[in-house]
């Protein structure tokens, strides 16, 4: 609950009539005070901030129009997050809170800030004196902003752009204001609608016109020209768009929850700002829980997916960080490898269907990516080979041991056969620190078999692999 008690609490008095010259000189410092045609932030819940750059002008011949009023009013506003509260309690309309761009929300979401959900009161007594409106076709960017964004999307990648535009917009603001009201407001903001009683204030003199500024934000438009110039751009942003994590898009995953059984039964994430997407599966409930947990600036970067018979069986993460998730559900059917070439989960997009058994269950998942977070993706660049073989056993991956290094090398292979293919063991080896360090992976595979080991000098790789395989198993390599 917060009030300001040098605000007046009756009508405004208008102060002597002045000639033309001077009407106008008052309107322009009255405008100049109140933030007129500067750049609004709107990137924190706490609530906006005027930019210390005038972002528009008048194109030729425009003009605003300014409307006298002496009007008292009293509204109670009724807000269901924080966000909207701290907005609503500096004398923002609903509809101009609504007015957020990707851009901004992308901003927003990057502060991580949690937007507590709820119901406040808001009473905003005004006295409004001035009515000032302008038409957005009247309006163009000034020189030093379109020169800022055309400089942004001048940088060589994508992640570039992003990042110089974000910057951009942090300087010269979100949004500029087409209509706002000018004179002095008292606003009480609680829970309870019964605690909104405003104190005695007593008499005020409210002839001074330092007293005057902008009371309500009525209407506002995404800064001028940003449109125009990012509206492709905004495009590579997602490779896919979904319906289901549409409201969390442009946010930052933490950590995700998978439940499993024999079918991937439930993905729930939660994202950085502690906001928790639907819960995206069908009507199985007998699986086990798990949570992937992801580090500051950490992101998924690819999904392994086992599909077979239909169904969604398997699930495994990766990170930018190289850190793999344990291998969630069952692994039959060949894996299908989903990621997005510079780009990071941001959701999923889930499609059921009706089981015999089970009912609603996973028929196919779908990643939502981001590509203005990080730079790169490091083994962006890493080719899969297909898949060949049976498409039964279990799965397994060595990239839960080589992560994202780029100086592992395999040194040698194990492989134990006797009429197929029993198992298979990696040696690898890297540098740290100018030392080399080897290590073996798990042998994948039965203990059947004669052993016989391929041993690499230094230098050379393994660059192609052939062989034979039955409808069950591999029988040469």
């Amino acid at each position: 609950m917060s009030f300001d008690p040098n605000t007046p609490t009756d009508n405004v008095v208008f102060p002597p009539e002045c000639t033309n010259n001077q009407g106008e000189s008052l309107n322009d410092s009255i405008l100049q005070k109140a933030g007129w045609l500067h750049g609004l932030r709107m990137d924190d819940i706490c609530g906006p901030r005027v930019s210390a750059r005038q972002v528009a002008s008048y194109v030729d011949g425009a003009t605003v129009f300014i409307e006298y009023t002496n009007e008292l009013s009293t509204e109670t506003i009724v807000t269901s997050t924080k966000r909207e509260t701290n907005y609503v309690h500096r004398g923002w309309s609903m509809g101009a809170i609504a007015t957020v761009s990707p851009w901004t929300l992308s901003r927003i979401a990057a502060r991580n800030q949690p937007n507590a959900e709820g119901t406040w009161y808001t009473k905003l007594t005004k006295a409004k004196r001035l009515k000032v409106e302008v038409k957005l076709e009247d309006l163009a960017g000034v020189p030093e902003f379109e020169a800022a964004i055309e400089n942004a999307l001048k940088q060589p990648t994508t992640f570039e752009k992003f990042q110089a535009i974000y910057r951009t917009l942090d300087r010269w603001g979100d949004v500029v204001p087409l209509e706002i009201e000018i004179g002095s407001s008292l606003a009480m903001t609680d829970t309870k609608i019964d605690h909104l009683q405003f104190p005695e204030t007593g008499e005020r003199n409210f002839n001074s016109t330092a007293r005057l500024s902008a009371i309500k934000i009525a209407d506002i438009t995404v800064v001028v020209c940003v449109q125009q110039y990012i509206r492709d751009i905004d495009a590579y942003r997602y490779y896919h768009k979904t319906y289901d994590d549409n409201q969390h898009s442009l946010k930052t995953i933490s950590s995700v929850m998978i439940r499993f059984s024999d079918f991937i039964e439930l993905l729930t994430a939660t994202y950085s700002d502690s906001t928790i997407s639907s819960k995206h599966g069908g009507s199985g409930h007998v699986g086990t829980g798990h949570k992937f947990m992801l580090a500051t600036d950490e992101h998924i970067a690819e999904m392994f997916i086992w599909r077979h018979d239909e169904w969604i069986r398997g699930f495994q993460f990766i990170t930018s960080m190289g850190q793999c998730s344990p291998q969630y559900g069952t692994h039959d059917g060949l894996p299908t490898i989903a990621r997005s070439r510079g780009g990071v989960l941001a959701g999923f997009l889930i499609h059921t269907r009706n089981h015999s058994q089970h009912g609603q269950m996973y028929s196919d998942v779908q990643g939502v990516w981001r590509h203005d977070l990080i730079p790169r993706v490091l083994k962006e660049d890493d080719v899969y080979s297909d898949y060949l073989g049976d498409s039964n056993g279990r799965a397994f991956n060595d990239r839960v041991l080589v992560g994202n290094s780029n100086s592992v090398r395999a040194t040698s292979v194990e492989i134990r056969s006797g009429d197929c293919i029993d198992s298979i063991q990696f040696t690898y080896v890297d540098v740290i620190d100018g030392r080399e360090y080897k290590f073996m992976t798990p042998r994948h595979g039965g203990p059947g078999g004669s052993p016989h080991q391929f041993v690499l000098e230094d230098g050379e790789h393994i660059v192609t692999v052939s062989g034979w395989h039955g409808e069950q198993r591999i029988t040469q390599l």
